[in-house]
């Protein structure tokens, strides 16, 4: 399934890692790929509108767009071959309180060895760090808890 990604680039490590990634983007993302761009087509065509559900974003485009742009930190070349599938993921990232997040949001980093986020300010949260909770203020984190 195309949510394959989020466990993909946030927990799995090493030899798990490698396996689940070569499955993912040779198995999965190709045949999720088409049939997104098959449906945006099928959208498109029947109603002229720039998005999966109609003329304003919708859940769905959120959840696809989140699930392509975690895949593109693996592989950034995945839209290269769908047209509409890229037009639309620049008119998502184009959306003002979307592109206001990203431009905010901690970067996921240590991809298949220690994944983790780390803010503008170099603050760096893991699964393993330490116990407590870590929210997210403008996009840096705010943590309490065992040091």
């Amino acid at each position: 399934e195309l949510c394959t990604i989020n466990p993909l680039v946030n927990c799995f490590v090493g030899r798990q890692f490698e396996a689940i990634r070569a499955d993912y983007f040779r198995g999965v993302l190709p045949i999720a790929l088409l049939q997104l761009e098959i449906e945006l087509a099928r959208a498109q065509a029947a109603h002229a509108q720039p998005f999966f559900a109609g003329p304003t974003p919708a859940h769905g485009d959120f959840n696809v767009f989140h699930h392509l742009d975690n895949a593109m930190l693996l592989e950034p070349d995945i839209l290269q071959k769908s047209r509409l599938l890229a037009e639309w993921f620049e008119r998502m990232r184009a959306i003002p309180q979307l592109a206001d997040f990203l431009a905010k949001r901690p970067e996921l980093n240590g991809i298949g060895e220690d994944p983790g986020l780390e803010d503008r300010n170099g603050v760096r949260i893991t699964q393993r760090s330490p116990k407590g909770w870590a929210r997210l203020a403008d996009g840096c984190w705010e943590t309490q808890g065992e040091e």
